[in-house]
């Protein structure tokens, strides 16, 4: 079930679907940089998440 964050005024929303951490935010709540410092976070905690313990 995904999950509601907002920071700073911006809304979006984090789920896992089969394993693959998803966000996903309204069309332009988040500029170019934003979004590649989003996707490297994304990269990382999935990293964590199937290193598991």
């Amino acid at each position: 079930m995904p999950e509601a964050t907002v920071s700073q005024g911006q809304v979006g929303w984090h789920e896992i679907d089969n394993g693959q951490l998803q966000f996903s935010y309204p069309q332009g709540a988040l500029n170019g940089s934003q979004t590649s410092k989003m996707q490297n976070n994304l990269n990382q905690e999935q990293g964590l998440f199937q290193a598991g313990p």
